[in-house]
């Protein structure tokens, strides 16, 4: 082969390889291009069917459309639909995560339920939602500023809503504690504060030391006030008892933490509950609170019942169903795929509980506000949860009657899209309640039952 020859086959094969290189780029060019069309495609899809309430507006995790909505306004009109029936008790999935602050969607109404034996009054937003609490004359909130505002209830059961703007509340604070005298809550700064219902200006630091976001829990035990929260000990949450006679005690032991705490009437003193929420297993330690003339002391600790592994916003609420005996009541989930309202009797005794008793959700929610209080003759469980097993269903408010440690009668007396908070106050023939859901701080004076709810 001549010397031309060669050079010419080399570059034939040259300018082929060329050619196949070319061409190889080309093929993973037009791959690129369909791949990226394709997925700019499923994202304009997902884009076009996310509705406007998806993003989880309001409170709470469910995040869903309510069945109306309004525009924003001082007091919005609710409707009387009636709620979805009560759904089965069937195993909820996993909680969702919280809604960002930024939400853009818009607020929603509350719904009243169709006829209880309760007597329920007109349902008011008496302002934004924020720090708050129902007290027998009314309602009071906190503001960012660690200020009281007190929204007074008329002999015509009707209130002046508040015309203060929404930023001036952290939407999902917890509202503060209430005595015949005082409001108890803690600030941004971690203050534990109080300010007298007489004259809410006087606001008076207690502790400088206290976890923020945490709620406290306060109680009158003849002329003393005794006030549980959760302070600061060396960067650790710790429970802590303050008293209006001087003393401020540590209530968790060495070597423990502290997420909530509860503080109820037992005998003629009363009882700490505190929560130690863990991923894993969960204790509630109890101890007496001994109340003397000169001063008051604690008894000795113990851990009186053992929960699931719990959130950031689990916390314990208990109420006192006799003498000598209080209903432990945390709502958490009891296993990877059921969710619901643990309850548990506590003697003076303070022995380990034996038998927990769980409420189930169709679904699990977080938070999931609890309360309960001694009303109408009798002792009461105001809850949320899910209507039904469908994500971000809305969400109902129920009230349910507690004898011994059953819970019987529940019914729903409001519907919206998530409940941060609930609280309730005893009134002459009935109740406050008071909550926060969906922008709004709403409430609602509620007649004792015509009859004893059924089972």
């Amino acid at each position: 082969m001549s010397a031309q020859a060669a050079a010419d086959r080399t570059e034939r094969r040259t300018i082929a390889s060329r050619a196949e290189t070319v061409a190889n780029h080309a093929v993973r060019f037009f791959w690129l291009l369909a791949s990226l069309i394709g997925t700019l495609g499923v994202t304009v899809s997902c884009s076009r069917d996310k509705r406007p309430g998806d993003g989880g507006a309001g409170v709470g995790t469910t995040g869903a459309t309510a069945p109306s909505a309004t525009t924003s306004s001082s007091r919005p009109e609710p409707p009387t639909q009636p709620p979805p029936e009560p759904p089965a008790e069937a195993a909820p999935d996993a909680p969702e995560e919280r809604p960002s602050e930024a939400d853009p969607s818009p607020p929603q109404e509350a719904t009243r339920a169709a006829p209880l034996t309760w007597g329920v009054g007109e349902l008011q937003a008496v302002g934004p939602a924020g720090p708050a609490s129902a007290w027998p004359r009314g309602v009071a909130l906190v503001d960012k500023q660690s200020q009281l505002l007190l929204v007074p209830l008329d002999r015509n059961e009707q209130f002046e809503a508040s015309d203060a703007p929404p930023e001036r509340f952290a939407r999902y604070g917890r509202g503060p504690g209430i005595t015949d005298r005082f409001a108890y809550w803690i600030d941004l700064e971690g203050r534990l504060l109080r300010a007298p219902l007489r004259d809410p200006s006087k606001v008076e630091p207690l502790h400088a030391s206290a976890r923020a976001g945490t709620r406290v829990a306060a109680l009158s035990r003849g002329e003393r006030e005794l006030v549980a929260f959760v302070a600061l000990v060396d960067d650790e949450p710790t429970s802590m008892l303050w008293s209006s006679s001087g003393e401020v005690l540590r209530v968790s032991p060495e070597g423990s933490s502290a997420t909530s705490v509860a503080l109820v009437p037992l005998g003629q003193g009363a009882l700490v509950l505190t929560h130690e929420g863990r991923t894993g297993m969960s204790p509630v330690h109890a101890r007496p609170v001994r109340v003397a003339a000169r001063r008051v002391s604690l008894g000795e600790d113990r851990v009186v019942w053992v929960g699931p592994g719990s959130h950031p916003l689990t916390e314990i609420e208990a109420v006192s169903t006799g003498p000598k005996q209080v209903l432990g009541l945390v709502a958490a989930a009891r296993s990877i795929t059921e969710f619901g309202l643990a309850r548990f009797a506590i003697d003076d005794a303070l022995a380990p509980v034996d038998d927990t008793h769980w409420m189930l959700y169709p679904n699990g929610i977080d938070p999931a506000p609890v309360t309960a209080a001694p009303l109408c003759g009798g002792h009461y469980v105001f809850f949320a949860l899910p209507s039904s097993a469908r994500p971000r269903s809305p969400q109902e408010l129920r009230v349910a009657r507690i004898r011994g440690d059953a819970i019987e009668g529940a019914e729903t007396l409001a519907q919206a899209r998530a409940f941060n908070d609930i609280s309730v106050a005893s009134r002459p023939g009935g109740a406050l309640l008071v909550w926060t859901a969906d922008r709004h701080t709403w409430a609602a004076t509620l007649r004792c039952p015509t009859a004893p709810a059924g089972p």
